[in-house]
């Protein structure tokens, strides 16, 4: 169910509603599996994607499911990591990485008693490909009330300066009052200026640089447990979802254009209804956009999961909605705020519950890990796009760079986002990102030029059954007079198996492949695609 509300600001916030008929529908793939309770997944600007283990280590995974054998870096020794809410909890890196070499992370340790540690690492010197542990710089630490609400989350702005979520220093009901107290950094949305060599610098448009009252990295306060916030890579604007006490769950919503000093409002309010009033005289409050009840009739839920604003080549009808869940339901929603109307829509449970963090690649794609798994979000509708599409004769990008690069078994042969293929063979393109001048380098092996237009309807195959776990039976008797090979790609574009056709029916053993889409492609001895359909092996 999708519905538009709209907020009516009178003298008393009104919400107004209208149910609309729902319009698309979600569903995973599961990507990979080994990590061990990951908090944060992201990239650095190229085609790695980098996922944060709670105990203190940075894994690397590829889209295509590889995990690298070694860590990124390993900080364990460092990191506290008893309790469900401490360890490693945020990692950022800078909008130039690839240039700079620096990250950041957001952890836990104890030092005389718990503490919140934003630090800045490099990568190692004789190696850049991993993070050098002994180039850790603190930039700031603070003591924790308690062992949960630590928060976490670190992210770069599309302003350049990385904003940093923390909790109200824990028990329940924020005993200490420290959201509402602009003195503490417990409870608050922190900004800072990381650009110089060392140390941080204060945005001068931080709501507290001149005040000698409030702290200055402070950008807006009033949070409870702001478990993961997500900018809108395009539009900038920030969606945060802040874990509720008791009764309610919450996502709040910051334009790009948003003054600092904002209140969202904890412990005064928990959603839209009120908590505990006692010392609360601020007049303006902002309520999030959306909240939820633990209990609604059909669900239980507990915490809210903040997800991420898609943005990816692949799901047209996914563009710009922010996606999230409930960590006990497994309920999903997704949300998209213009103005002030919002519009919010519910898709139920899709088998996949206690998420714990949300991510995306370079190309925009989403990811959501629980346990020890990462999965990626799909439109059952619509189909995944690879970093290289094929269309007929023709390779692109499918993703925006500031300058081209195709390969040809090693030889340069093109420098724009489109390539016309003249001969079949091994291709590669090296994107260079504009923002982070990263380079993202991708392969597809081309065996036919006439391959790879999946979305023009061709002759179909006939498979059984489909879709298929263990094995599948195809019909070539129609073809029999014409049919040489058949080439089996991955819905990205890539060769995963060709085989020689000297038979009316193949039977195809499917126990080495992953589930997902795949691409049967029937071709003749010149290479000539005579028909085509897809597969989905469960």
């Amino acid at each position: 169910m999708k519905r538009f509300c709209i907020t009516l600001f009178t003298l008393i916030l009104t919400v107004v509603c209208v149910a609309q008929t729902e319009d698309f529908s979600i569903d995973h793939e599961t990507v990979l599996s080994g990590i061990s309770s990951a908090t944060t997944i992201t990239h650095a600007g190229d085609e790695r994607i980098f996922a944060t283990e709670q105990p203190g280590r940075i894994r690397v995974f590829y889209r295509d499911g590889t995990l690298e054998s070694e860590p990124f870096i390993d900080i364990q020794s460092r990191v506290q990591d008893a309790g469900g809410e401490q360890g490693l909890l945020g990692l950022a890196f800078e909008p130039d990485f690839c240039e700079s070499g620096r990250f950041y992370v957001n952890y836990t340790a104890d030092d005389g008693g718990l503490v919140t540690r934003i630090s800045r690492f490099s990568v190692d010197e004789d190696n850049p490909m991993i993070g050098d542990p002994d180039s850790e710089e603190i930039l700031i630490q603070f003591d924790q009330d308690f062992g949960n609400h630590n928060g976490g989350h670190i992210e770069f702005g599309s302003d350049g300066f990385l904003y940093i979520g923390t909790g109200d220093g824990g028990s329940g009901g924020d005993p200490n009052n420290r959201a509402q107290n602009i003195t503490s950094y417990l409870g608050k949305m922190l900004r800072i200026d990381v650009s110089p060599e060392t140390g941080y610098d204060i945005p001068l448009d931080n709501p507290y640089i001149f005040d000698d009252f409030g702290q200055d990295e402070i950008w807006s306060y009033g949070l409870r447990n702001p478990w993961k916030f997500a900018f809108d890579r395009q539009l900038g604007n920030m969606y945060i979802a802040d874990v509720g006490q008791n009764a309610f769950e919450e996502v709040n919503f910051e334009s790009a254009d948003a003054e600092g000093g904002l209140n969202y409002g904890w412990r005064c309010y928990e959603g839209d209804s009120n908590y505990n009033l006692s010392g609360c005289t601020s007049s303006d409050y902002v309520f999030p956009i959306l909240d939820y009840p633990h209990n609604d009739g059909s669900f239980s839920h507990c915490s809210v999961t903040g997800g991420r604003v898609y943005r990816g080549p692949s799901f047209e009808a996914f563009d710009g909605w922010y996606f999230y869940t409930d960590y006990c339901s497994g309920v999903y929603w997704a949300v998209i705020q213009s103005g002030d109307v919002t519009e919010e829509q519910e898709f139920g449970t899709i088998g996949q519950s206690f998420v714990s963090t949300f991510g995306e690649d370079v190309w925009g794609e989403i990811y959501f890990a629980n346990g020890s798994s990462i999965h990626r979000l799909l439109d059952p509708n619509d189909e995944l796009v690879g970093p290289i599409v094929q269309t007929g004769s023709v390779l692109s990008s499918s993703l925006d760079g500031a300058t081209y690069e195709w390969f040809l078994n090693g030889q340069l042969v093109g420098s724009s986002a489109e390539l016309e293929m003249s001969e079949v063979g091994e291709y590669t393109l090296v994107v260079t990102t504009t923002n982070s001048s990263c380079q993202v380098e991708s392969t597809i092996e081309i065996t036919s030029l006439k391959t790879g237009d999946y979305s023009v309807a061709k002759n179909p195959l006939t498979i059984f059954p489909n879709p298929a776990q263990e094995s599948v039976s195809i019909d070539l008797e129609r073809y029999s007079a014409e049919a040489h090979s058949l080439a089996i790609y991955s819905i990205d574009g890539r060769l995963i198996y060709l085989l020689r056709v000297n038979a009316n029916r193949l039977e195809l053993n499917l126990s080495d492949y992953a589930s997902g889409v795949y691409i049967l492609n029937l071709l003749d001895n010149s290479g000539n695609s005579i028909a085509q359909s897809k597969l989905i092996r469960q």
